[in-house]
């Protein structure tokens, strides 16, 4: 695998969510794009309305992660998720299993 773990994307997440890893106002907008994104597929269709989705997809030869702060009230998580497929015709398969994986934590979090 190249680039970061889900662990190290974890950790990356945090800094960015508690504002250690950038200025408050690149933090801000960086969020931002974050919450507002064009496709909600994966991990924020799993999320109930009372709780906000701060993500960031990628699909690359068949590989789809989503990487994510879960925010309610004053909690948050990072929650990160990477998955490997040897095609894009496991998509279908692999988005179920993130928003599986994603309504399990969100059960036992929130």
């Amino acid at each position: 695998m190249t680039g970061p773990s889900p662990a190290e994307t974890a950790r990356i997440l945090t800094l960015l969510y508690t504002g250690r890893l950038l200025s408050p106002d690149h933090t801000a907008e960086h969020l931002s794009y974050m919450q507002n994104t064009n496709y909600e597929a994966l991990i924020p269709a799993a999320v109930p309305p009372d709780v906000t989705v701060f993500h960031k997809y990628g699909l690359l030869n068949g590989n789809l992660h989503d990487a994510s702060i879960l925010v309610q009230g004053q909690r948050s998580y990072a929650f990160v998720v990477y998955s490997l497929g040897a095609s894009v015709a496991e998509i279908p398969v692999q988005t179920i299993i993130i928003r599986q994986l994603t309504q399990a934590v969100v059960d036992r979090l929130f």
